[in-house]
């Protein structure tokens, strides 16, 4: 209780700061009710389902695109596997259960522009299924092949690698000098 009661106290500071009349006074929060609009995020509630559902679909292919990006077929395929095959649903898979979940939810139905930056913790849901979807079909090709495990690692590293290699030049900023 006390460390979660320390954590608040964070919130003390917003309403002095604002009092002290900053030239950024966001929301104005000197009082309880301001310090709750900003604390809340009360300005953003108006994005939730903001143009639903004329906008699902073009998102719902959006989403696809990013994830197909992210991943690359293979990549899919593996993460597919890997939350279908595991065993045991234990924390590790909860984690990435509600992580795309609910991560990709908020994205479909939240109405900003950037919404595919909100997918970040879905991809990395998705990416600890890839990881247990690699270890799965490298487990299984290893007790049919004694070569069969490390073969499917350096095919599994190969088709996951080649992807950032193509996408890198593309995404490169570190000649970008507009900012």
């Amino acid at each position: 209780f006390a460390a979660f009661a320390a954590g608040l106290l964070i919130y003390l500071a917003i309403p002095m700061r604002a009092a002290s009349h900053p030239a950024v006074n966001w929301g104005r929060a000197v009082d309880l009710s301001g310090l709750w609009w900003l604390a809340s995020g009360r300005m953003y509630f108006g994005f939730f389902f903001a143009g639903f559902p004329d906008v699902l679909r073009p998102r719902l292919l959006l989403f696809a695109q990013t994830l197909f990006f992210a991943f690359g077929p293979v990549g899919l395929i593996l993460s597919a596997v890997g939350a279908a095959q595991w065993r045991r649903r234990d924390g590790l898979w909860r984690v990435a259960a509600w992580s795309f979940g609910v991560y990709s939810l908020f994205a479909l139905l939240y109405g900003a522009q950037d919404f595919p930056a909100y997918l970040l913790p879905a991809v990395g849901g998705m990416a600890i299924w890839l990881g247990k979807g690699v270890e799965s079909v490298a487990a299984w090709t290893g007790a049919r092949a004694k070569a069969g495990r490390p073969l499917t690692l350096a095919l599994a590293a190969l088709a996951l690698g080649l992807p950032v290699i193509w996408t890198y030049p593309r995404v490169d900023a570190s000649r970008a000098t507009g900012a």
